[in-house]
């Protein structure tokens, strides 16, 4: 277990790197004048490694730039003590935020916090322990003329030509 424990805790995954697979799910919401948008990375059983894409890199680094604000909490499925979930958890939200600085976004935007036990699915089944292990990046704009932060073109709006 404490060589699990030691890769968690460097980022690197407990199963080979071909068989890790992340997802990004994206969710945009407004209220009360905000605009947000959640994105999910989700990560293999024992790991903190961010497995994306250059394209969903790139999507997040976008996202990010146009945000006021970026909030990155961590998570973990039931599997394991709950000192390592707590390790992983934030070791995910650690890696999500060393890639949106490596990736030029000013430390001062993020927000990092972490949990082993707020579950998004079950935990009784693998494809939801697999929903469960993850981490949630809430991009946030505070006005509402902005253009939301998942859009890569702005929105003409009605009186544009066509």
């Amino acid at each position: 277990m404490s060589a699990e424990l030691d890769k968690a805790s460097r980022g690197e995954p407990s199963v080979p790197l071909k068989q890790l697979r992340s997802e990004i799910e994206e969710i945009q919401t407004a209220i009360n004048g905000v605009t947000a948008t959640l994105v999910r990375a989700h990560f293999a059983s024992g790991s903190a490694l961010l497995a994306l894409s250059t394209e969903a890199k790139s999507a997040l680094l976008a996202a990010a730039a146009r945000a006021d604000e970026i909030r990155i909490r961590g998570g973990t499925d039931n599997s394991g003590s709950v000192t390592v979930n707590e390790l992983l958890a934030r070791e995910r939200a650690n890696s999500m935020r060393r890639l949106l600085i490596d990736g030029g976004i000013a430390a001062e935007k993020l927000q990092t916090s972490s949990s082993h036990g707020e579950y998004i699915a079950t935990n009784s089944t693998v494809a939801g322990r697999a929903q469960n292990r993850r981490v949630d990046v809430v991009f946030a704009n505070h006005e509402a003329s902005r253009t939301p932060v998942a859009q890569n073109e702005p929105n003409p709006g009605p009186h544009a030509e066509q």
